[in-house]
């Protein structure tokens, strides 16, 4: 075996165009096919962080309809009986009009339990400006960066909400002012950029309502049960309405989807640009050697090494080649996460290396190299001693 390692290497070094050829190609699939899955999944990634775990969770439950439920504290003691869910959140959010000084939009204010947000979603850790709002606070608000732009608000600004409601089939207002305590994190999500928070028990003050929730969102231990989960929980409480995250936000899930095949379509296209030359530089390097072949033949050299002699040439083209494209593939991975593909406001494409995201490219680039090669070798082993020797 070591003869035959010995015989390789020797043969390999003396084609040296043959193999730096051989070897960019090997190195340049691994070396750029890993920063693009990198790349696809820290995407995936960010939409999945910024649209569903920062915004609507794993898992919705409403009415049904444009009412709010009610009873939520004996909804929510159902929903901890499940122990797949580890954290679940009720939500009031209403229309209002939002006011600071002469400026005013119109935004949907949504009332939270802060603390109970800041487990399932590090809600307060997505403040850029200012602080969260402590347990139990009154008058505290919380503006999207999207909204509080829009208005021009600042940390310590005085901003009013006026919230619609009907009496007796007239519209009225309740206004109510309120310190901006803290500006959150852009993402790109209009629910979050341009949403405006208070405290889940100041939203009860201004409806006039306790024990109410116009969704409850559920955070699972594992997201990729979410469907499953989904069905158990709607089959339990059919009486309302239950959606997971794919059916809540059609685009990120359609944006996820799409990423993936797109990675398994820079795959194919990867697989094809080191197969060809892999298998047309030892192809040519048969042809060229076949004398050389023949002798090694009529030395004593039988078929079966004959043919490992040259299968090793992909093995060892594919190694050394995986080496250098895992250097490659480590410094590129080292630029996107400094300089992102994409970068706006809270929301930022960079690299998300994981076991698959390595081990995929590098074992499909290595049998793909060994594959070409033993067409090759299979020729070579082929070969008729006899009739090589008298050509020569």
């Amino acid at each position: 075996m070591n003869s035959l390692i010995f015989i390789t290497a020797k043969n390999l070094l003396h084609n040296k165009v043959s193999l730096v050829l051989m070897l960019v190609a090997v190195s340049a699939g691994v070396g750029l096919q890993i920063p693009n899955s990198a790349n696809l999944n820290g995407y995936s990634h960010a939409l999945f962080e910024k649209g569903i775990l920062q915004s609507v969770g794993h898992i919705v439950i409403t009415s049904g309809n444009t009412e709010a439920m009610d009873d939520i504290d004996v909804l929510m003691q159902t929903i901890h009986g499940y122990s797949f869910v580890e954290h679940a959140v009720a939500r009031y959010t209403h229309g209002a009009v939002l006011y600071r000084k002469n400026q005013h939009t119109p935004v949907f204010v949504t009332g939270l339990n802060f603390p109970k947000e800041q487990a399932a979603n590090g809600f307060c850790n997505r403040i850029i400006a200012g602080s969260c709002p402590p347990p139990n606070s009154k008058h505290n608000i919380v503006l999207g960066h999207g909204v509080a732009e829009k208005i021009g608000a600042v940390v310590g600004d005085r901003v009013r909400l006026y919230v619609p409601y009907q009496e007796l089939g007239e519209v009225k207002y309740k206004k109510s002012a309120y310190n901006l305590i803290g500006i959150l994190q852009g993402g790109g999500f209009s629910a979050v950029d341009h949403g405006v928070f208070i405290a889940l028990h100041e939203m009860y003050s201004i409806i006039g309502w306790q024990d109410t929730a116009t969704s409850v969102h559920l955070f699972l231990n594992h997201t990729k049960d979410s469907k499953t989960q989904t069905a158990k929980i709607k089959n339990d409480l059919s009486h309302i309405q239950v959606r997971s995250w794919h059916q809540i936000d059609e685009f990120v899930h359609a944006a996820i989807t799409g990423n993936q095949t797109i990675s398994a379509v820079s795959m194919t296209m990867t697989i094809l640009a080191v197969l060809v030359p892999i298998l047309a530089l030892l192809y040519i390097q048969v042809i060229s050697e076949k004398k050389q072949i023949a002798t090694l033949m009529a030395i004593g050299l039988d078929r079966r090494h004959v043919l490992w002699l040259f299968l090793l040439r992909a093995v060892i083209v594919s190694v050394i080649g995986i080496i250098f494209g895992l250097v490659l593939a480590y410094f590129l991975c080292r630029y996107f996460t400094q300089y992102p593909l994409f970068s706006y406001r809270g929301f930022h494409i960079t690299p998300k290396l994981d076991l698959e995201a390595i081990m995929t490219p590098v074992i499909t680039i290595y049998c793909v190299t060994v594959l070409g090669g033993l067409i090759p070798a299979i020729m070579a082993a082929r070969t008729d001693s006899t009739i090589e020797l008298k050509s020569a």
